[in-house]
């Protein structure tokens, strides 16, 4: 036990060599903790569940680090702990090839704040730089999956890559008001800091190239889509697509304009943009009301992949009308969007 450090300091140091006393330590990895806290040591019986504490209130389960000795020597309490600036790469590699270690993605670490722009009063780009690149390991994200963004307290939320890079680069879209953690991400300034976890998530891209693709969403479910979109206008040969977008506002759809310019990318591409709510202010492509499936083009002959992006409460409803023989598809896939919840602090 060592004191004297911020919170969640210690996720910084896999690579790192650590002084204390006549020792060295080499820090290896981020512990994922064990049901053991959760045992009262009296009593013998599990009366605080400290797992489920850390997952529902702080999205992830590690607590402290592993490290192995490098020189061995006499410490003491009171011994000064000073960590190294630099980090051993092979330190990190040796660790994640270990047994029974995470994944770098399940690696809570930290990342700084690069850009917040914004683009409408009630969405903003965030601009992610991934200290995990540090590690010297790659962290490669998929269309459609997305990151958790931790911050220093119990406040944590998922959010959707809508663009990477190589360098350790992200950017999420983030939407007004969608609580603590989208407000902080709005008043952030560059230099801020943040952890993360992930990237994560099977709702992906197809591996195998579409010939056809449609793409319905709902609400802010359209930022998924976005990374869906900017795959597709990577392929040599891109799928026939179909957009298809309901929210409650015109105005609401910030992103729109972002879209039509990957659009240009897709010969092939169509957009249905509907609005269920008052459509002044709307572009003149806005379609009032919300869409009839059987009078929608689906390119039935090509058994086109049908991705689903919405609110739980809509998913079902979505699924229900399409799976209709007005859509003959190859496959669904469907991702409702949830918000963390608490958990149970006593089992």
């Amino acid at each position: 036990m060592v004191e004297g450090f911020a919170p969640w300091e210690e996720l910084s140091w896999p690579g790192s060599i650590i002084a204390v006393g006549e020792a060295e330590l080499e820090v290896l990895r981020p512990i994922a903790r064990c049901s053991a806290p959760s045992v009262n040591p009296t009593t013998g019986e599990q009366d605080v569940n400290v797992l489920g504490l850390l997952a529902g209130s702080f999205g992830h389960e590690c607590m402290g680090v592993y490290a192995r000795v490098r020189r061995s020597g006499r410490i003491a309490s009171g011994d000064k702990v000073v960590v190294g600036s630099q980090r051993n790469h092979m330190i990190v590699a040796d660790a994640l090839a270990s047994k029974g270690a995470l994944s770098l993605p399940s690696w809570i670490r930290h990342a700084t704040i690069c850009e917040v722009s914004p683009c409408g009063e009630d969405t903003a780009h965030i601009l992610i730089e991934d200290d995990g690149s540090a590690f010297g390991a790659e962290i490669k994200a998929l269309a459609g999956q997305h990151l958790r963004v931790h911050l220093p307290g119990p406040e944590w939320r998922c959010y959707t890559i809508t663009e990477t890079s190589e360098n350790g680069l992200f950017r999420i879209t983030v939407k007004l008001p969608e609580g603590v953690v989208s407000n902080w991400l709005h008043k952030a300034q560059p230099g801020d800091r943040i952890m993360l976890t992930g990237p994560f998530g099977n709702f992906v891209y197809p591996e195998a190239s579409p010939k056809s693709l449609v793409i319905l969403t709902a609400g802010i479910g359209i930022t998924p889509a976005l990374s869906f979109l900017k795959q597709a206008a990577l392929e040599t040969n891109p799928p026939k697509v179909l957009l298809l977008n309901v929210s409650r506002a015109g105005p609401e759809m910030r992103l729109w304009d972002e879209i039509e310019a990957i659009g240009a990318l897709i010969p092939s591409m169509v957009t249905m943009r509907y609005v269920t709510g008052d459509t002044d202010g709307s572009a003149p492509s806005v379609i009032g009301g919300r869409p009839d499936f059987k009078k929608i083009d689906w390119n039935p002959s090509l058994r086109p992949i049908v991705i689903f992006v919405a609110p739980p409460s809509l998913s079902p409803t979505l699924a229900k009308r399409c799976k209709k023989p007005a859509c003959p598809t190859t496959e669904y896939s469907m991702r409702p969007l949830f918000r963390p919840r608490r958990t149970q602090v006593y089992s």
